[in-house]
C-alpha cells in the first residue's frame, strides 16, 4: 500500500491539576465527563505515548510504525528520521501552569531512553482579558538573582509578563523561563519531547496537600540568560498568497498560516506536513477538517487542493529544509 493520502490520528487525552473542559467544548474533543482534561496530543510519537492511526488503509497502525515502515514516503527529505518529528497538541489552561524550561539538547532518561531538546510555539485560540503569560526572564535577571527568587518565593517578579490576544504567536526557544496563565487556550507546536523541568508551581499543592515535584537544578542548567523577553511574533507575508503569513521559522519546525476563504494547495516540496485547523473547515475531496482537528500530509502525496471555508484558520507546520536544517 502506498501512503500517499492525509492521515488522520486518534489523539491523546491528558488531565491536570490546571485542565478544564474547553478540549470538549471549543475542539470538539472527546473527553468523557472529567472537568480538568489539559491537552490533546495530536501527533504524538513518544516512548508509552503514541497515536494510532483513525482513518483509511493504514487505521490501527501507529505513528511509529508508519515512521518505521514508510520513511521516504511519510518524511521525504527528512526519512533519516527514526521519530515523527512535530509533536502537535491543543492545551487548555483552565488555571496557570508551574514555571518551566525546556532543555536544548538531547536529554538521556532514567531508562536509557533519549529526548530531543524542546522548542515550542503556542498560538492563542482564546484567552480571558485577565489572562497572562509569563514569557522570559524580565531584562537583565541573572541566575544568582534567580536563585534568590526561588528560595523567598518572589519568582514572578523576574518574570516577563503579558496580556495574550487570540491569534497571538509566541516561539518560546529551548532554554525559556516560561509559564502559561489561567483562562488561555492554545495550539502547540513543539519538539517531540516530554522533557519539562519545573523552576516554580505557585505554592500549590494536591488534595492530599502534596507539592509538585520541581527541578531546580536541571532547570538553572537549561536556563538561557540571554533570551530575555518573548513578545509575540511579527507575521510575515507570503508574496504567492493573499493574506497567508509565516508566523514561525526556526530550525527545528516552520509554521505558516492560511485564512480562508479560498483554495490552497501544498507546495511539491518533498516533505511531510502537519495541518491545524483553528476555526471553520478545510476540505479536501471527501475528507472535511473542523474546527479542533488535525492531518497529517505525507511527503509522497497526490497533490490535491483543500478549500477552506469563509471563516477557516488553517495552520501548517513541517520541518525546515534538509539542507537549512544541517546548515543550523
Amino acid at each position: 500500500m502506498s501512503l500517499n493520502q492525509p492521515i488522520q490520528l486518534v489523539p491523546l487525552i491528558k488531565r491536570a491539576i490546571w485542565g478544564g473542559e474547553r478540549l470538549a467544548q471549543s475542539l470538539g474533543k472527546e473527553t468523557g465527563e472529567f472537568s480538568d482534561v489539559a491537552e490533546s496530543w495530536e501527533t504524538a510519537d513518544l516512548p508509552g505515548n503514541v497515536c494510532i492511526v483513525r482513518n483509511g488503509p493504514f487505521a490501527g497502525k501507529t505513528l511509529r510504525q508508519l515512521v518505521q515502515d514508510h520513511p521516504v514516503e511519510l518524511l521525504g527529505q527528512h526519512a533519516h528520521l527514526k521519530q515523527f518529528p512535530i509533536l502537535v497538541k491543543f492545551l487548555d489552561a483552565q488555571s496557570q501552569l508551574s514555571v518551566q524550561v525546556h532543555p536544548k539538547n538531547p536529554v538521556r532518561l532514567s531508562d536509557g531512553t533519549w529526548r530531543t531538546g524542546k522548542a515550542e510555539s503556542w498560538i492563542v485560540l482564546d484567552a480571558q482579558p485577565e489572562s497572562r503569560m509569563y514569557l522570559g526572564l524580565k531584562p537583565g535577571i541573572t541566575a544568582k538573582e534567580l536563585r534568590t527568587a526561588v528560595q523567598t518565593g518572589d519568582f514572578e517578579s523576574c518574570l516577563h509578563t503579558c496580556t495574550p490576544k487570540i491569534g497571538d504567536c509566541f516561539y518560546l526557544e529551548p532554554g525559556t523561563v516560561h509559564a502559561l496563565g489561567g483562562g488561555i487556550l492554545v495550539a502547540e507546536i513543539q519538539q517531540p519531547s516530554d522533557v519539562t523541568y519545573r523552576f516554580y508551581d505557585w505554592g500549590r499543592t494536591d488534595s492530599q496537600g502534596r507539592s509538585r515535584e520541581l527541578h531546580i537544578e536541571e532547570s538553572f542548567a537549561a536556563t538561557n540568560f540571554e533570551i530575555g523577553a518573548v513578545h509575540p511574533v511579527i507575521p510575515t507575508p507570503l508574496p504567492d498568497r493573499q493574506r497567508s503569513e509565516r508566523l514561525v521559522r526556526s530550525p527545528y519546525f516552520e509554521i505558516l498560516r492560511h485564512p480562508g476563504p479560498g483554495t490552497w494547495s501544498l507546495p511539491d516540496d518533498r516533505k511531510m506536513h502537519v495541518l491545524i485547523v483553528l476555526s471553520g473547515t478545510a476540505r479536501q475531496k471527501d475528507l472535511l477538517l473542523r474546527k479542533g482537528e488535525t492531518a497529517v500530509i505525507p511527503a509522497g502525496r497526490i497533490h490535491a487542493s483543500w478549500q477552506l471555508s469563509d471563516d477557516a484558520i488553517l495552520l501548517d507546520a513541517t520541518l525546515p529544509d534538509q539542507h537549512s536544517a544541517e546548515d543550523n
